[in-house]
């Protein structure tokens, strides 16, 4: 494989972020012994990653290149600043990858893929801005209240967790607007990147180009990629995932690797057999039910805000004992 690839961390001891970022190159290094790995990081997790604790971690990367990120960032901004940069500070052509990822197959027909510029997933596999969906309706808003331009005209949202990024003019001038438009979003509370990110390629007139999806498998939503899939991204934020995700118990390697200090034969097991890691009931929604999961009201009830869990349940005991003597009167 001879397209680079590039892994963007920042983490603290409060975190599993370098947990997320092992297993991800372990799995990365079964399929690609010698392919060039740069991790960009900054300063306070160069050290922690140069310590003998991670030294295994450290031996997986080719390079680990430490970019000096003011201090005033918490470290989710600090993550964004590498990230919306990143064109600007790796030469050569690159896939990035998201740490919370597993590798599952060859990546090497990469170097092959007739991209222009640049290419990504679209967000949730919806390979158009669906207006149902709720919780992309706010997208166009955010636009406009923090760019000040109707973005309405959004083809598809684009899901920056995975990218293949050439080396050229535009790619280069892309990812200054992008970080532009990024600082832009946080000054005004926004420190998220995905929306900057469709603001910019809606500026440079959409020229992000699709990428297969099974290069960025969002399991929670990838089920009809899941067969061909290379890239596993598996979200590890609990907030960002409907119901009890199906595969919650892969997290359960990442303190396992901080405990023992390194990542043991029986994890890699677990990890190289990623896709059929699913819990044994696991269902599949189709986009209608979606749209609900993902709305305010059922993460309300998941985190049990105002007693919604305890009303619902309370119904639904009622509705079901209503139901039964129903039946037992037609019977």
């Amino acid at each position: 494989m001879d397209t680079q690839i590039v892994y963007i961390v920042v983490s603290t001891p409060q975190d599993f972020f370098l947990e997320e970022l092992w297993a991800s190159l372990y799995s990365l290094r079964q399929f690609h012994p010698e392919a060039r790995v740069v991790v960009l990081t900054d300063e306070p997790t160069a050290t922690r990653i140069n310590a003998s604790t991670y030294q295994q971690l450290r031996s997986m990367m080719t390079e680990l290149k430490t970019v000096p990120v003011t201090k005033e960032y918490d470290g989710k901004q600090r993550s964004r600043v590498l990230k919306t940069n990143i064109r600007n500070l790796i030469d050569g052509d690159f896939i990035f990858i998201d740490t919370d990822t597993i590798i599952t197959a060859s990546l090497e027909e990469i170097d092959n893929l007739d991209i222009k510029n640049l290419a990504m997933v679209p967000d949730i596999h919806l390979h158009s801005f669906v207006k149902e969906r709720t919780d992309l309706l706010s997208v166009p808003i955010i636009i406009e209240n923090v760019y000040g331009t109707d973005a309405n005209d959004l083809p598809i949202y684009f899901n920056s967790g995975v990218s293949l990024v050439r080396d050229n003019a535009l790619t280069r001038k892309f990812f200054t607007k992008w970080h532009e438009n990024w600082l832009i979003s946080l000054s005004k509370g926004i420190d998220t990147d995905q929306q900057a990110l469709a603001y910019t390629n809606h500026c440079f007139g959409n020229v992000i180009e699709l990428m297969p999806d099974a290069y960025n498998c969002q399991l929670m939503y990838g089920a009809k990629y899941l067969q061909e899939a290379k890239i596993l991204h598996i979200y590890r934020n609990p907030q960002l995932c409907m119901g009890d995700y199906p595969t919650r118990h892969l997290w359960n390697i990442y303190p396992k690797i901080r405990q023992e200090g390194k990542l043991t034969d029986e994890m890699a097991a677990v990890l190289m057999a990623a896709k059929s890691q699913l819990s044994a009931s696991s269902c599949i929604v189709n986009s209608e039910d979606m749209g609900f999961l993902r709305c305010k009201f059922y993460k309300l009830y998941k985190l049990n805000k105002f007693h919604l869990r305890w009303l619902i349940d309370k119904f639904n005991r009622w509705a079901t004992q209503r139901e039964n003597k129903r039946k037992i009167r037609i019977v």
